[in-house]
């Protein structure tokens, strides 16, 4: 499919469903009317639902992850076509719909165990993932960084490596419902702030919390 730029629409799609699992049976309720299913047919067919511009990297990138042993989501496999073509099934309901915002970072399966990995674009030899590695290589139980899985040469651009990471969730997304896990997601803060004297405080703003950990399907 062509690549299209931002639009108003995109605005409306700013969470990721539930991600990489088997297609199951659609129940009724996700029927859309006739005369619904004829305007996303429309819209369909007009582009609006097009690749973003930085998403066709993504997708020329796909049979190299795949062989790398990641899987990007079904919207971004070469041969992708709408799940919602020729059926009235709400596009609210088709994880295929949601777009990728964030042009550096994307979602991906690592096919050996099924787990949800993060990919980022980093400039190739850059401080960034020097200091990543760097921080993933510290064996204390007081560091809480975010996990290099893995760093892939990207084949796309020879500027840029792809760095491979836990698949990370915002600290209040989803929102805490016991005392005990805000009471353990407080002390992570304030012990990493301790350790390191102070040079974290953007932590609080910025702290994120492994999605295994918190959730047991995917995200909307």
């Amino acid at each position: 499919m062509q690549a299209r730029s931002h639009s108003s629409y995109d605005l409306l799609l700013v969470r990721i469903p539930e991600l990489h699992g088997p297609p199951k049976k659609t129940p009724e309720l996700r029927m859309t009317v006739p005369t619904a299913a004829r305007r996303q047919a429309e819209s369909t067919r007009r582009g609006v639902f097009n690749f973003l511009t930085h998403e066709v990297l993504w997708r020329d990138r796909y049979d190299f992850l795949f062989k790398e042993g990641y899987r990007l989501r079904p919207r971004y496999h070469p041969d992708w076509r709408p799940s919602w073509t020729g059926t009235n099934i709400g596009l609210e309901f088709c994880e295929d719909l949601v777009l990728l915002y964030t042009p550096d970072v994307m979602d991906a399966t690592r096919v050996s165990d099924g787990s949800v990995v993060a990919i980022k674009t980093v400039k190739r030899g850059g401080q960034e993932l020097q200091i990543a590695q760097f921080s993933s290589s510290l064996d204390h139980p007081a560091n809480h960084c975010v996990r290099v899985l893995n760093v892939l040469q990207e084949p796309l651009q020879t500027s840029v490596t792809l760095m491979v990471m836990q698949y990370l969730v915002p600290w209040n997304d989803p929102e805490f419902i016991m005392i005990g896990d805000v009471v353990d997601f407080v002390s992570q803060v304030l012990e990493g702030l301790h350790e390191s004297d102070g040079s974290l405080a953007a932590m609080l703003v910025r702290a994120s919390r492994r999605e295994e950990r918190v959730v047991v399907r995917g995200r909307r």
